[in-house]
């Protein structure tokens, strides 16, 4: 029952990013220009469409967490494998340049991921946090990348 939880909650994940994609045109927008909408005496909010897509998200997390700690109990190797799978399509969406502004909301969802950090195995963690470190090269990071990072390493007790 649980793995079909956690199934349910990847195919989720992976629509939610499906969507979002496919509804939110490209647009250019200076970061600073929108980094002062967000910051500025509250002119511009979060469109709803990013604030929703990031719920989603968030939404899928959640579920996919509370499957794996009730399937952990019984220790399945699946509950890794779906945690996995997850933590795969957050971190490594789809290609978009900084100038566009969707790729700051895939950036913002990463952040998301790391409550499946600890269902993951030792050396896929590991695995993953190599890949991770090799797609974003260390002056490009945003916080939450690094922050990312550091929990892996944590997790696998690595030291830098």
């Amino acid at each position: 029952m649980e793995q079909n939880l956690i199934l349910d909650a990847v195919s989720r994940l992976a629509l939610c990013y499906e969507e979002y994609l496919a509804v939110v045109p490209e647009r250019k927008k200076g970061l600073g220009n929108m980094f002062h909408g967000w910051f500025s005496s509250g002119v511009e909010e979060m469109p709803p469409v990013h604030r929703d897509f990031l719920s989603k998200v968030e939404e899928c997390v959640a579920q996919l967490t509370a499957a794996a700690q009730e399937q952990k109990s019984n220790a399945p190797p699946t509950v890794g494998e779906g945690a996995l799978e997850a933590a795969r399509l957050i971190l490594f969406p789809a290609y978009l340049p900084l100038s566009d502004q969707r790729a700051l909301y895939l950036v913002a969802a990463q952040g998301c991921c790391d409550p499946l950090l600890p269902y993951l195995a030792p050396d896929d963690l590991k695995a993953l946090r190599a890949d991770f470190e090799r797609s974003v090269k260390k002056r490009e990071r945003l916080p939450v990348q690094e922050k990312l990072i550091k929990r892996m390493r944590e997790l696998t007790g690595e030291k830098k």
